[in-house]
């Protein structure tokens, strides 16, 4: 287990910080889709965010009306703008790239008490990107 550090939490435009108790409620001004899977998850899409000129796309999935985790990824043209200019390579700089954002946010992938951060390419989505993932018991 890493040297434990406070849970993730992110403050996004429009007054909005994510963390692991906020409500699904809350999103309601910055939910770009809605995604639910009838069996008590849901995904949220949120719209493009902008922090320190860094570009991203957030979902967080909710269990029971709590959050479970988040992916986080950077989104910028450079990472390919539809599955014809697509590429692991690219995908793979994507996760690089947003592991340097999230530890600029003072986050380092790795487990702690509180759940995990991960940076991860997946092969089933075919993309590169941080999961943060919260323990529910706990936190």
């Amino acid at each position: 287990m890493s040297e434990e550090c406070l849970p993730f939490k992110i403050h996004l435009p429009g007054n909005l910080l994510v963390h692991s108790k906020i409500s699904e409620a809350s999103l309601d001004p910055h939910i770009l889709r809605k995604r639910d899977m009838l069996n008590g998850y849901c995904w949220y899409d949120l719209n493009e965010q902008i922090i320190d000129n860094n570009k991203l796309l957030i979902n967080l999935c909710f269990n029971q009306g709590l959050l479970e985790c988040i992916h986080l990824s950077m989104s910028d043209d450079k990472y390919g703008t539809s599955w014809d200019d697509w590429s692991r390579e690219k995908e793979e700089l994507r996760a690089k790239e947003t592991e340097n954002f999230i530890k600029k946010l003072g986050f380092i992938p790795g487990e702690y008490l509180w759940g995990k951060i991960l940076v991860v390419y997946d092969e089933y989505s075919s993309s590169g990107y941080c999961k943060i993932i919260y323990k529910l018991s706990n936190f």
